[in-house]
């Protein structure tokens, strides 16, 4: 519609960054628990929520393993994650993950592999944004870029 009518798009922008959805303001306030997310203006906040894709685990289904490569950073929408480990064919549960926890947000500055596992305990929904989506936003924001690099 844009591309038709491109005198529309502000006031769409205006339109979308009016609105206060529960998602919205529930993603927004866990972002804000990240250092180098703090103070970011809000068309901003819209960049990094669009990039962000939604993804379903089933109770019982493994997010990431240990050794495995992370290379994305994670919210807890809906649902509840598990930290585990295994020692001896004995299993640990390290930490329980509610509804707005943040996992791997220092996964933009390693390469670290898991040194743990973590799975679903119920039908959980998680958001994910990438290590590759952290660096087109950080090409298309200046202050953000200056902002990670401090961190």
């Amino acid at each position: 519609m844009i591309g038709d009518y491109p005198e529309y798009l502000g006031s769409l922008k205006k339109h979308v960054y009016n609105y206060f959805g529960t998602r919205k303001m529930f993603i927004y306030k866990a972002l804000m628990k990240i250092d180098y997310f703090k103070q970011i203006d809000y068309p901003f906040f819209h960049s990094i929520l669009y990039k962000m894709k939604m993804r379903y685990l089933e109770k019982g289904d493994i997010l990431l393993k240990e050794l495995d490569d992370t290379d994305a950073l994670f919210i807890v929408e809906y649902g509840h994650l598990e930290i585990f480990t295994e020692f001896e064919g004995n299993e640990f549960i390290v930490d329980k993950l509610p509804p707005g926890s943040v996992l791997n947000h220092h996964v933009v500055f390693t390469e670290d592999n898991m040194v743990t596992n973590i799975r679903a305990t119920c039908t959980t929904y998680i958001n994910e944004l990438h290590e590759n989506d952290f660096e087109e936003l950080q090409e298309s924001e200046p202050l953000f870029k200056k902002r990670m690099m401090m961190y």
